[in-house]
């Protein structure tokens, strides 16, 4: 029996849980515009400015590795070095 490619989860070197998705954490600028009344509407624009960028465990908020390559590299089941905190 196959299991589903979204199935397939890894463990978190720091709390163990099974997971099957990091969260990616990035510092820039998001744009929202303002009208006359006060209200705000997201403008879906984020620009990165490249300083902070992130991936971490979605339990424990552990971070990961700091490059998108790593991160999928993890969540395929391959070693990578973690990133230490």
């Amino acid at each position: 029996m196959n299991k589903k490619e979204e199935d397939v989860k890894v463990k978190c070197p720091y709390c163990g849980a099974e997971i099957n998705t990091l969260l990616n954490i990035q510092s820039g600028n998001m744009y929202y515009e303002m009208d006359k009344s006060g209200k705000y509407e997201n403008l879906n624009r984020f620009e990165s400015d490249e300083d902070f960028d992130i991936y971490v465990c979605p339990e424990c908020l552990k971070t990961i590795t700091d490059n998108e390559k790593d991160a999928i590299a993890f969540l395929n089941g391959k070693k990578i070095k973690i990133v230490d905190e």
